[in-house]
């Protein structure tokens, strides 16, 4: 588990696979966790089931409608990102977004 702070903000448990032990010598450090906007979705697309992906909703302060997706910018705790759309999510910003990661 990764819980995502930054500030005085709620911070956000991310669960980490990690099957093998590799990431267990870093249990309580602080680590940099680096999401690309790729990893991140909105969560009516994306697989259902056990073990699937980690959903989390958030609040849209920018979108940037790039052809062949959307770029959605949103926070995840207090630390701000983006995730990677269909081409028509109909979203603006303000509005409350559950997204995807995994």
């Amino acid at each position: 588990m990764c819980k995502v702070e930054n500030g005085g903000a709620e911070a956000l448990a991310v669960p980490i696979p990690d099957a093998e032990g590799r990431y267990r010598a870093f249990e309580g450090r602080r680590v940099i966790l680096g999401i690309r906007p790729e990893h991140v979705t909105q969560a009516d697309s994306a697989p259902a089931g056990p073990g699937g992906p980690f959903v989390f909703e958030s609040t849209v302060y920018f979108v940037e409608p790039t052809g062949p997706d959307t770029l959605v910018f949103m926070d995840i705790g207090a630390t701000r990102a983006v995730a990677r759309v269909k081409p028509d999510t109909v979203i603006r910003e303000g509005e409350r977004m559950r997204f995807a990661m995994g």
